[in-house]
């Protein structure tokens, strides 16, 4: 631990629009960037001599993320309502997590010097739910999806002479499979009986 750590620092900025851009219809659009200091991360060693050393957390690292969102909102209204939004987002920084510093020196590899992309860093998302319903039947639909999120790949290579060489790319430098979810829920309303409820989840 270090009890001489400052707090971390987020700077906030987001400006927006909102319009009615039709009968019971939204539109929202909102960029906005964030900045953020003093993250912490993990320090060099300091030796105790008789090659003993050890580490402590530092305030060093840094990240930011900007983006922009587009929203529409449909009022429920004639059996129908809905809503979805896009987002745009680069989310930038040294580290996503304190200890990768010192386990980059464990590993006898360089510690980061540059901006990289954070591990939670995915650049296109789409989020939407639909709802529709009458005075007995109602449904709604929720649904999710969104670009890969970066990995680190780790290659291995054989040699003629039988011996492995192993090699580590640089951080964070590919993407994962994009995601998607949806989630549908039905309801049938039965005089005199309480509402009948099925959930289906695909992913």
């Amino acid at each position: 631990g270090n009890p001489d750590l400052k707090p971390e620092t987020t700077i906030s900025y987001e400006l927006g629009l909102r319009q009615e851009v039709a009968s019971n219809t939204l539109l929202e659009l909102k960029g906005f960037y964030r900045d953020a200091r003093n993250y912490v991360s993990s320090g060099i060693p300091i030796d105790l001599g008789d090659g003993k050393n050890y580490y402590t957390f530092v305030n060093k690292d840094y990240s930011n993320s900007r983006g922009v969102i587009l929203s529409f909102y449909k009022r429920f209204s004639n059996y129908l309502g809905w809503n979805i939004d896009y987002t745009y987002q680069v989310a930038e920084g040294a580290n996503s997590n304190p200890v990768e510093e010192f386990g980059a020196v464990l590993a006898g590899n360089e510690p980061t010097r540059s901006i990289i992309p954070l591990d939670w860093d995915q650049t296109h998302n789409i989020n939407g739910s639909l709802f529709m319903g009458t005075k007995k039947w109602a449904g709604n639909a929720i649904f999710q999806i969104g670009s890969g999120y970066p990995y680190t790949p780790f290659i291995t290579n054989y040699e003629m002479q039988g011996e492995v060489l192993s090699t580590v790319l640089k951080r964070n430098s590919r993407r994962k499979p994009m995601t998607f979810r949806i989630d549908l829920k039905l309801q049938r309303k039965i005089n005199g009986q309480p509402m009948i409820n099925a959930l289906i989840d695909e992913r």
